[in-house]
């Protein structure tokens, strides 16, 4: 490693971490003679220890960056920014959401991968933000030169404003996402490091593994014929040119590979093995064509007893949650009796470096059950003798369901409307109370999802049968229950509700809480058909946590229940008041979120969300719903907003409503009272007045105001988890009645043709 620095008002301090020396403080840079690389690599990892008492004040506040490749810096705002490519062009830009300017010390890291085009922005190991592009047109290796505080060549004044502190430059990338930073500086020769700044004062600061003057030669002096030893060649610091050390022995035999190669400033280690084939004493030793001092020869003794058994074969066999193992015997036992064939598995590779799950006494059969279908299953298999074990190549195979695979987009699947996205490998929400329907013929169905993406703790669903209810926890695949008393039924009903999701992850950009059915499988000869009739209204409701469900079931106590287990969007009024008045309903409703208020999740307002099922995606509008009920405002006065804030936000949503469905009428619903305790009676009064006064200024005749004084007040609390959130009973007591009362006969439905729960 080179790449020295050229320091300029530079000053240290010690580091704000335990353990790290001194930083380099504000105002200090630090600029390389050339790029990091010479020739274009596969990835790149820059990580640097930084700590920003307050926000930038002037420009972004660069932390390190080589132009044209990648680029770390802090924002005006805080937020840390990432770009691969060109800052002032093409490139892909990474932003956190939350400021680091905290005061305290923080590990940024930015991760590209050049092959697929995809980046990762970590904050302290966990990743914030990543991104794909297929546009980076000015990316170059070898373009720039890398710099420390500072936009290298840049006709700009960017001022170092922050401590920085240990600066690493790994290519290939030493990671490939979410990861635990180290709590020591590091040492200067770790795998794939191209550049280590520590940012001590030292001058130039360029920290690089000493040159190699040696090696050393390590591995087994015990062998036995045919059997293969290894042995690690490890070069004494780096080497100073590409060089080649060739393995010999005394004793015949082969050695893979014949020789190993250490490019120009390598000092990780490298084996290779030697499979002797004349028994007998000798000796096993190195020599290289770089001037490097070679080591001592090593004293070796091959055996010509028995040797560890050949590698046996085996077939997978998936199953129904199981995996067939059929293993069949090596064509040697090495001279000695073969006595277990160790099976060994797991969900990620390698299974063999772990305990085995059990052992044949001789070659045939073996089922592992309790598999999940779906998920990928690695399996191995060896052969064991008195001399050892001798693995085969392991494989994996995936567990399934056998019988009928249905697409999500299959036109007999009914979709709520207005959040899902559906396409041909998935179909996606993000918003409790969203429902798809469908016929089934067959005994059996099972669901799967993809929970890749998803957090916890994991959202829950209802999966209904027949019209019995099961409520379950999402998870890759759920197999439905039959009823016992339609199991005989030619063909059943299935609705699937997305009950609840947790607003303690991102919802809006990632989409760390979805529901994203990926297929249907139903049994052989089975297929799906679509609900017979379905409600022919529709309504479309906007809200908040009230409308959402949360904590309907229970309040949230710490360590006993969380915020996905103890809500859920059937006991919510949206959900009851559509089942009573017999209409398809969307929900679209956000913990925290109000018309002034960015909710729980990073949801920004409803004016700025209501067209969208998420950040970026476009909600499908083609259908117009027959009516449109707004429960916003609860938010917007538990935070105290003002009335002509309020005010101004509502009137741009019922604007931008009217103009995209000027036919449809458009109820406001007053705030309920509560207790008083989130959102009190004054600002609750606030609210009202604001969302009336919008309701004037949009002057529409198609919109209607409710009044809700009396649906939920104080007097209830029993009925409440908190005082602002009412429990299931409440909602079916008395504010279900009382808002179709209110609004029932705005849709004036047809006598019901489906029941949910």
């Amino acid at each position: 490693m080179t790449n020295n620095l050229t320091m300029t008002s530079a000053t240290y301090a010690t580091s704000p971490i335990s353990g790290f020396g001194q930083a380099l403080q504000p105002g200090g840079y630090g600029v390389a003679a050339a790029s990091l690389f010479s020739a274009a690599a596969t990835s790149v990892e820059l990580e640097a220890r930084v700590l920003f008492a307050a926000k930038p004040t002037t420009r972004n506040s660069i932390i390190a960056m080589q132009d044209r490749l990648v680029s770390m810096s802090v924002t005006t705002a805080g937020l840390v920014q990432v770009w691969f490519g060109y800052v002032g062009g093409s490139n892909l830009a990474l932003t956190s959401t939350a400021s680091i300017a905290d005061g305290a010390a923080h590990t940024i890291t930015a991760i590209y991968n050049a092959t697929a085009a995809t980046g990762q922005l970590l904050v302290d190991g966990v990743v914030v933000a990543s991104g794909s592009t297929s546009s980076v047109t000015s990316f170059s290796w070898t373009a720039s030169a890398f710099g420390i505080g500072v936009y290298p060549g840049s006709s700009a004044a960017y001022t170092n404003q922050g401590v920085i502190d240990e600066v690493a430059v790994f290519s290939p990338a030493r990671d490939s996402g979410a990861y635990t930073p180290s709590t020591s500086p590091y040492t200067g020769s770790e795998t794939d490091l191209v550049a280590l700044y520590h940012l001590d004062g030292n001058g130039n600061d360029s920290v690089g593994a000493a040159t190699a003057t040696a090696y050393a030669l390590t591995g087994s002096a015990t062998l036995a014929v045919g059997s293969a030893a290894t042995y690690t060649v490890q070069p004494t610091g780096a080497v100073a040119s590409a060089t080649v050390v060739t393995p010999a022995s005394t004793i015949a035999g082969t050695f893979s590979p014949t020789s190993l190669t250490f490019a120009a400033g390598a000092t990780a280690s490298q084996t290779f093995t030697f499979t002797p084939s004349g028994s007998g004493s000798g000796s096993l030793s190195t020599t290289n064509n770089a001037g490097l001092a070679d080591p001592a020869a090593l004293s070796i003794t091959v055996s010509a007893g028995a040797t560890a058994p050949g590698a046996p074969t085996f077939t997978l066999t998936p199953g129904n949650g199981s995996m067939l193992v059929t293993v069949e015997a090596p064509s040697s036992d090495g001279g000695a009796t073969i006595t277990g064939y160790p099976i060994y598995a797991g969900t990620s590779a390698g299974v063999a470096s772990g305990a085995s799950i059990a052992t044949l006494a001789a070659a045939g059969t073996y089922t592992i059950s309790g598999l999940t279908n779906g998920e990928l299953e690695y399996v191995n298999v060896g052969a064991t003798n008195s001399v050892g074990t001798t693995l085969a190549v392991e494989q994996s195979a995936t567990p399934v369901l056998s019988g009928v695979t249905i697409a999500p987009n299959n036109a007999a699947i009914t979709y709520s409307a207005w959040n899902w996205l559906v396409g041909s490998t998935s179909a996606k929400s993000i918003n409790p109370g969203a429902y798809l329907d469908f016929c089934f013929s067959g005994s059996s169905l099972t669901l799967n999802f993809d929970v890749s993406a998803n957090l916890a703790p994991l959202p829950t669903v209802w999966l209904v049968i027949d019209g019995t209810a099961t409520l379950y926890t999402l998870a890759s695949s759920i197999t439905a229950t039959m009823p016992a008393a339609t199991a005989g039924w030619p063909i059943h009903t299935c609705r699937l509700i997305f009950a609840s999701a947790t607003c303690t992850q991102n919802r809006w950009t990632p989409q760390s809480t979805a529901l994203t059915l990926t297929s249907i499988l139903v049994a052989t000869g089975g297929s799906v058909t679509a609900v017979a009739a379905s409600r022919r209204k529709k309504i479309l409701i906007f809200g908040d946590s009230i409308t959402e469900g949360y904590q309907t079931l229970a309040k949230i106590v710490s360590g006993t229940n969380t915020d996905a287990s103890a809500s859920d969007v059937t006991q919510a009024w949206g959900w009851r008041f559509a089942d009573a008045v017999g209409v398809d309903v969307g929900i679209v409703a956000f913990t925290g979120q109000g018309l002034t208020i960015s909710g729980n999740g990073s949801v920004p307002p409803i004016p700025t969300t209501w067209n969208y099922l998420w950040s970026g995606q476009a909600r499908d509008f083609t259908t117009s719903p027959d009516l449109i009920v707004i429960n916003q405002g609860t938010n917007d006065g538990g935070k105290k907003a003002t009335q002509a804030a309020v005010q101004t936000a509502m009137t741009t949503f019922l604007t931008a409503l009217v103009d995209q469905f000027p036919n449809t009428p458009i109820v406001v619903m007053q705030p309920y009272e509560g207790n008083g305790s989130y959102m009190t009676a004054a600002y609750r009064t606030t609210v009202t007045a604001a969302l009336q006064a919008a309701i004037g200024a949009v002057n529409n005749g198609l919109i209607t105001w409710v009044p809700t004084t009396g649906w939920f007040t104080a007097a209830m609390v029993s009925l409440s988890a908190d005082g602002t959130h009412p429990l299931g009973i409440a909602t079916r007591q008395t504010i279900s009645p009382a808002a179709v009362a209110a609004m029932g006969s705005s849709v004036n439905p047809p006598p019901r043709s489906f029941s949910s729960i």
